[in-house]
């Protein structure tokens, strides 16, 4: 699926230039990775310098290691934006031309509103804080004690639907309404091997009403999910 066209929100105000950035350019062009317009940039740099400065910002990216290294960010001008549709051998360069022309034609004749580069970081710092503020809230969901509570009493749907639709009977191990096991079972996942949490349970509770290595296993496990997920 191709990226939506360029509109108002791709104009940016650059150093008192307005500017597009390089990889709506690569997305628009249906490159399948949108970033290796960058090498077009760097093969046509001094072509490119000719129709004014090349507006440039360094970022920290993530990589699939979890490392982290800088990259930097082309922004570029309405000439700049048309050389490299040009250059371009892609059947959507022709598009990519018209989009360009239009919105900065809108942007003279003042019926565009342009993103200064401000504007944009303050965006995109409200943005992380709002990724944050919802992981913080996730954790604290996950670590309270109606969670796991609630994750452990709650099994997997195929375990409650038969193949045919129909609702599948369903044995419960002897502790499932024992809330003083659960709740021992709970607070001791993953502190200790299973063979010695059920020894803790057991010296707490009683051998009779202590749970076995497996169905402990089988409660960690869906813990493990539910927490992984969130």
């Amino acid at each position: 699926m191709s990226a939506l066209a360029l509109s108002s929100t791709d104009l940016r105000e650059f150093e008192g230039e307005v500017c597009v950035m390089d990889v709506r350019l690569g997305e628009r062009l249906g490159m399948a990775q949108p970033l290796n317009i960058r090498n077009t940039i760097h093969r046509n740099r001094d072509e490119l310098a000719t129709y004014g400065p090349i507006h440039t910002r360094c970022e920290m990216v993530e990589l699939g290691s979890r490392a982290r290294r800088e990259v930097t960010v082309y922004f570029l001008n309405e000439e700049q934006a048309l050389l490299l549709a040009m250059l371009s051998r892609s059947p959507l360069a022709q598009a990519l031309r018209r989009e360009i022309i239009t919105v900065f034609m809108a942007w003279r004749r003042g019926k565009l509103a342009t993103t200064t580069d401000a504007d944009h970081r303050w965006s995109m710092l409200e943005k992380r804080l709002d990724q944050l503020e919802r992981l913080i809230t996730s954790q604290s969901m996950v670590e309270s004690p109606e969670f796991t509570k609630a994750a452990t009493y709650a099994p997997p749907v195929f375990r409650l639907i038969r193949g045919d639709g129909k609702p599948r009977s369903q044995r419960y191990s002897p502790y499932w309404q024992d809330h003083e096991v659960r709740a021992l079972m709970i607070s001791l996942h993953r502190q200790m091997t299973l063979c010695d949490a059920v020894a803790a349970i057991a010296d707490e509770v009683g051998a009779d009403r202590a749970p076995s290595r497996t169905a402990l296993q089988r409660i960690w496990k869906q813990l493990d999910k539910a927490r992984a997920a969130a």
